[in-house]
């Protein structure tokens, strides 16, 4: 199967809100994913720039800090997709997620939570 018959596909079966937020969050970023946490850390940023996020993530308080079930759920849901997987020590899109990245249209108040988060940590 081509990556744009695939793509065809995810357009009409649709993905979930949270599987769109984290595909978005790692195809616009430009600090590399070492682990999961690392991801859940800077999804919990972005969640706290939107409350339709916190609301859809569900954080709650763990050891090392902030963990959402939901997405942990989206990552392994991604990498069994194949739109994300681990190249050595990073998380990275597959080229069928970069182009699905490239379909995604997130709400505006999406677009500037995770870049107000990039900035943040960028500081």
């Amino acid at each position: 199967m081509k990556i744009e018959d695939y793509v065809e596909e995810f357009k009409k079966r649709g993905m979930e809100d949270e599987d769109k937020l984290l595909l978005y969050v790692l195809g616009s970023s430009p600090i590399p994913f070492n682990s999961k946490t690392s991801i859940q850390q800077f999804v919990y940023k972005v969640s706290e720039k939107d409350e339709d996020i916190k609301e859809l993530l569900d954080y709650e308080e763990y050891l090392i800090g902030q963990y959402s079930e939901v997405v942990d759920n989206a990552l392994d849901e991604l990498i069994v997709l194949a739109l994300v997987r681990k190249k050595g020590r990073h998380y990275e899109l597959t080229d069928v997620g970069k182009e699905i990245f490239k379909w995604l249209n997130p709400k505006p108040s999406v677009v500037k939570a995770v870049k107000e988060a990039m900035e943040e940590v960028e500081k």
